[in-house]
């Protein structure tokens, strides 16, 4: 009997002679199996804007569940990629399973989650002299930051505003929250 890989291969009987009597072979089939193999792919997450981390799978020992393991020497080829999109969401991790006739290949996929960015923006201070206009109001971030770290602050924006004024006090600015839906945005002064 020869071969190794997954197939079927004749078996034969021979050497069988007796003069005694008269023999007739018949001959039967040995079937090799693929070999169950469980890859288990790994969840991952980010936080929104920062790199993808690597896509990571593992292969389930023998005996786990219903899987076998990988045989020495017999490597199993795991290409795996995630679904488009760089918003917050969930993401689905695709695999490809290499050509491997001797392994049957179940996967248990992931996901890849983006999680919102947290990021502290701080109304800046501001003055005016009475019976002026208001002057424009600006922020800045103080941690977080993504791209360009500094803004206006316009009423119609409603993001920042003075309160009701009171004559000849410090009046502190309301952050009124506009939020997209990726960053977390956090008030510096509460």
């Amino acid at each position: 009997m020869q071969g190794e890989a997954v197939g079927s291969y004749g078996i034969s009987l021979q050497g069988l002679s007796n003069p005694n009597y008269v023999i007739t072979s018949t001959g039967n089939t040995f079937r090799i199996n693929p070999r169950p193999v469980t890859v288990s792919v790994a969840s991952k997450s980010k936080v929104y804007r920062e790199v993808d981390p690597e896509l990571t799978y593992t292969t389930l020992a023998d005996g786990v569940g219903g899987s076998r393991g990988l045989v020495a020497g017999q490597p199993l080829s795991v290409g795996l990629s995630r679904d488009a999109g760089d918003d917050v969401g969930v993401y689905a991790i695709d695999s490809s399973i290499g050509s491997n006739p001797n392994y049957r290949v179940t996967v248990n996929s992931a996901s890849l989650s983006i999680t919102p960015r947290p990021v502290r923006v701080a109304a800046q201070d501001v003055t005016r002299t009475f019976g002026e206009e208001n002057p424009v109001f600006t922020y800045s971030t103080e941690r977080g930051e993504i791209g360009s770290a500094r803004g206006s602050l316009l009423p119609e924006a409603a993001s920042a505003y003075p309160q009701h004024p009171l004559p000849h006090q410090v009046h502190p600015i309301n952050k009124v929250g506009r939020r997209d839906h990726s960053p977390q945005i956090t008030p510096a002064h509460p």
